[in-house]
């Protein structure tokens, strides 16, 4: 184990959490140091990102929204996960809720896994009506309508269908013979959990990993704030270490970024109520459709065309094409 640790974990207690789910609180106090639960290596969903060599397609790759860091682990793990979760749900009665509940645990063992990873059902993605119209703010709901969050869901559902779409029409497993409304299912289970469990280990690192039980872990909205943190040990396990002196009864949280109100919804699903990091403010880009990409190229062929008043300096001057 890197750094110094006390042998023996302390014992956690999964709890309900009053606006927040379920999280870990402590039953008896602990040390910055020392191991509060680990995750073995066995149980870790786990992708690398490619290293781009032209001709194997590993550069063909392209980011679903903008500013997504590792496109092609993400990739790789959703595409791991979307054939999860068709394989449990062609063992059950349709779906995966149906199938975790199964007294026939022989038939799909890893079935309750599945019913664990349920995202949570907030986050925009999965709030959007494919048949709504343009960009699918019709169907949004009204919260949401006039943000950029409903662009970026959009673009990013439109991305995950082509996906969705590429790989059925390859018709080789996992993905052979499945119905299209069900992979459909799938791919958005799969990219939301992606969205609010990955982990990227190590931190500024190249891989995306999945650590059932770990995730459990609730959000403190500063890495000051947080008391504990999410550390990969050296056999490949994946631990939640604390970060300072906890009390006993007191919740394990973790930061998962200093972000404001809408970007904790877009990948998260929920909002804090006095985020230091503030709420209106988006900090995703303007996601690149070819409507703003011709909306653009029009404005910069009108400002060309004729001159426009600009003010320099606390002054109106006047400015032509250069």
């Amino acid at each position: 184990v890197r750094g110094p640790r006390r042998k023996a974990p302390r014992r956690l207690e999964l709890v309900s959490v009053s606006g927040a789910g379920w999280g870990w609180r402590l039953a008896t106090s602990c040390q910055p140091g020392d191991l509060l639960l680990r995750t073995p290596k066995a149980l870790l969903w786990v992708a690398e990102e490619p290293v781009a060599r032209p001709g194997d397609g590993s550069a063909d790759v392209h980011a679903l929204i903008p500013g997504e860091e590792l496109p092609g682990a993400s990739r790789d793990l959703r595409m791991h996960l979307a054939a999860f979760h068709l394989q449990a749900s062609g063992f059950g009665r349709g779906s995966v809720e149906s199938t975790a509940s199964s007294t026939d645990s022989a038939a799909f063992p890893d079935a309750p896994l599945v019913h664990a990873l349920r995202p949570p059902t907030s986050l925009p993605v999965l709030l959007l009506d494919d048949g709504s119209g343009p960009g699918g703010a019709e169907g949004a709901p009204k919260e949401l309508r006039g943000s950029l969050l409903v662009q970026h869901a959009a673009v990013l559902r439109s991305g995950l269908r082509k996906e969705m779409e590429g790989a059925l029409g390859a018709s080789t497993p996992p993905f052979e013979g499945f119905d299209e409304g069900l992979a459909w299912d799938a791919w958005l289970w799969a990219q939301s959990v992606l969205m609010s469990r990955v982990f990227k280990l190590p931190r500024g690192g190249s891989r995306l990993v999945l650590a059932p039980y770990v995730d459990l872990a609730n959000h403190a909205f500063l890495h000051a704030e947080a008391n504990a943190e999410v550390q990969e040990l050296d056999g490949g396990d994946v631990a939640l270490v604390a970060r300072k002196p906890i009390r006993a009864g007191e919740e394990v949280c973790i930061c998962y970024g200093e972000y404001a109100n809408e970007q904790l919804l877009f990948s998260y699903g929920f909002v804090l109520a006095s985020n230091p990091h503030g709420g209106p403010c988006c900090p995703l880009m303007p996601p690149q459709t070819p409507a703003r990409a011709a909306l653009l190229s029009r404005s910069v062929k009108l400002l060309r065309r004729s001159p426009s008043s600009v003010v320099v300096g606390g002054e109106a001057s006047k400015t032509g094409a250069s």
